[in-house]
C-alpha cells in the first residue's frame, strides 16, 4: 500500500463533497492516489492504529472509497478499471447483505463513459472475480445504459460471446447478463440466450421461461428443446425458507422457527400421511403423533430440514443420533417404526417426487438393526429419555402421567436418602483430611462416643 498516495486521494475525497467540478480533468499523480486509496481499504485489517488514523482519520473507508470510484468514472479514467474491479472483488463477497454497498457501487461506476463501461462489461464477462461482484458489474453496466440514448455495438458481441460461454460461468452472471440484453434492448443476442436456456444456465425464477424471453426479444427462436426442470432460484429460496410439500407458509424466518408454521407443516404431513395408500399396507394403523410425526418434528427442531430440503445424510443422522436421544420405545417396536418412517418416503416419492425421497426410503429400510441398537444403548439417552427408561425397567407404565409421577415419587425420595447418605460421609471425610493417623483416630473415637 503507497500510504503518502492514499493521503492525497483522501484529500480529494474530501474535497470533491465542497466542490464536484474541483476534481475533473486530474493528473496521473492524483488518479493513481485514488488507486492506492481503493487498495488501502482492501487492507484497513492489516493496518495498525496509527496507519489508519493517519490515512483515514474520522472517515469512513467504504464511503471514501465510493467517492473515490465515482471520481474516477467521471474522469473516464479507464487505465483505473482494474483497481476499481479488485475494490469490488474484496468487498462485494464480505459485503454481500448491505444494500448501501451493492446499491452504490453500481452508482458510482455508471458515470463512466462508453469506453470505461465497456471495459466494466469486458470483466463482468471475462474475469475469475466473485460471482456476487461480476453481477455489480454488470448492474453498473445497465445503470449506465440506462442513462444513454444508444449503446456500443462492442457490447452486444461481449455479452454474446459472455453467453456462449454460459457453461462455464455461474447461473447469476448468465442471467445477469440475458436481462441486461432486454433491459438495454440489444439486438444480436437471442441465439446464444436460448442456448443458455437450453443448457439450463439461465434462472427461470428470475427471468421467466425461454418463450416468455422470446416473446419480449421479438423473435421465433431456433426451437432448441428446453430443459424438463428448468433451474429456478425462487425453487431453493421457497425450499430453504420452509416452503414446499406440506407448508403453503414460511417456516423459518431471520434465523428462527416460526412455531405456529412448523406445527401447521407437521399436522398436514401427518394427515396426508395417514390417507395414503402407503400407510393404509402398514400392519398396524398409525397414530397420528406417531413415528414419523417425531422424525420429521426432529429434523426440523434439530437439524432445520423440512421434507423438501432433507437428504440422505439428515436422515441417517435424525435416526441414529437425535431420535435414540429424544424419544423412548420398546425394542420390538423399532421395526415398526422404520416400516412406518419408510412408507411415508414411498408416499412422498410417489406424490410429491421430491428428489431424494427414493434414496432416504431406501437408507431408512437398511437401517433397522443400526436403529435399534442405537435406540437401545443407554449411553445414547438424554436425561428425560433416561428418567423414562429407567421408570420401565421397574414396572412403571410411563406411558401414563398416573406412571410417570409415581415413579418421579420413588426416584424424588431415594435421590433424597441419597443426598443425605452422602452428605454425611462427606461431612466425615471432610473432617479428617490432612490429620494425622493418630489424629482421625482420636476424632472418629470422640464421634463413637457421642453415638452411645
Amino acid at each position: 500500500m503507497n500510504e503518502p498516495l492514499a493521503k492525497v486521494a483522501m484529500e480529494l475525497v474530501r474535497n470533491a463533497d465542497k466542490n464536484p467540478d474541483g476534481v475533473l480533468g486530474l493528473d496521473s499523480r492524483a488518479i493513481s492516489s485514488l488507486c492506492a486509496l481503493l487498495e488501502a481499504t482492501c487492507n484497513c485489517d492489516e493496518m495498525d492504529d496509527d496507519t489508519y488514523d493517519d490515512v483515514f482519520g474520522d472517515d469512513d473507508p467504504i464511503d471514501a472509497a465510493l467517492t473515490a470510484l465515482g471520481i474516477l468514472a467521471r474522469n473516464n479514467s479507464v487505465a483505473s478499471v482494474p483497481s476499481m474491479v479488485d475494490f469490488v472483488n474484496f468487498h462485494v463477497p464480505r459485503n454481500g447483505n448491505s444494500d448501501y454497498l451493492l446499491d452504490s457501487i453500481p452508482d458510482a461506476l455508471a458515470a463512466f463513459n462508453s469506453e470505461g463501461a465497456t471495459a466494466l462489461l469486458q470483466q463482468a464477462v471475462t474475469g475469475s472475480g466473485h460471482e456476487d461482484a461480476r453481477c455489480v458489474l454488470i448492474q453498473a453496466v445497465k445503470e449506465w445504459g440506462q442513462r444513454q440514448s444508444a449503446v456500443p455495438s462492442a457490447m452486444n458481441a461481449l455479452i454474446a460471446s459472455g453467453l456462449a460461454d454460459a457453461s462455464c460461468n455461474p447461473i447469476r452472471v448468465n442471467t445477469d447478463l440475458m436481462m441486461l440484453v432486454i433491459d438495454l434492448k440489444l439486438d444480436g443476442c437471442a441465439e446464444t440466450i436460448e442456448r443458455a436456456f437450453s443448457l439450463n444456465q439461465i434462472d427461470c425464477g428470475m427471468a421467466g421461461p425461454w418463450d416468455e424471453v422470446r416473446r419480449m426479444l421479438h423473435v421465433e427462436g431456433l426451437g432448441l428443446p428446453m430443459p424438463e426442470k428448468p433451474y429456478n432460484s425462487m425453487d431453493d429460496f421457497r425450499k430453504n425458507v420452509g416452503i414446499g410439500c406440506f407448508s403453503e407458509d414460511i417456516i423459518f424466518m431471520l434465523g428462527e422457527i416460526q412455531e405456529k408454521e412448523a406445527a401447521k407443516y407437521l399436522d398436514n404431513a401427518a394427515r396426508a400421511f395417514e390417507r395414503s395408500d402407503e400407510a393404509k399396507g402398514l400392519a398396524k394403523p398409525i397414530q397420528y403423533n406417531g413415528y414419523v410425526h417425531n422424525f420429521l418434528e426432529l429434523g426440523l427442531q434439530y437439524l432445520g430440514v423440512t421434507v423438501d430440503t432433507m437428504t440422505v445424510q439428515d436422515a441417517r443422522q435424525i435416526l441414529l443420533e437425535i431420535y435414540p436421544r429424544k424419544v423412548s420405545m420398546e425394542a420390538e417396536d423399532c421395526r415398526e417404526a422404520i416400516d412406518e418412517i419408510s412408507a411415508f418416503w414411498k408416499f412422498v416419492d410417489r406424490v410429491h417426487e421430491v428428489e431424494d425421497a427414493k434414496k432416504i426410503g431406501a437408507e431408512v429400510r437398511s437401517l433397522h438393526a443400526d436403529f435399534q441398537r442405537e435406540m437401545n444403548d443407554p449411553s445414547n439417552f438424554g436425561p428425560a429419555k433416561s428418567m423414562v427408561m429407567a421408570g420401565r425397567a421397574e414396572g412403571f407404565d410411563m406411558t401414563t402421567q398416573e406412571g410417570i409421577q409415581a415413579f418421579s415419587q420413588v426416584y424424588n425420595a431415594r435421590l433424597a436418602t441419597s443426598r443425605f447418605d452422602s452428605s454425611s460421609s462427606h461431612t466425615v471425610e471432610s473432617s479428617v483430611v490432612g490429620m494425622s493417623r493418630k489424629q482421625r483416630k482420636k476424632l472418629l473415637g470422640k464421634k463413637k462416643k457421642k453415638r452411645k
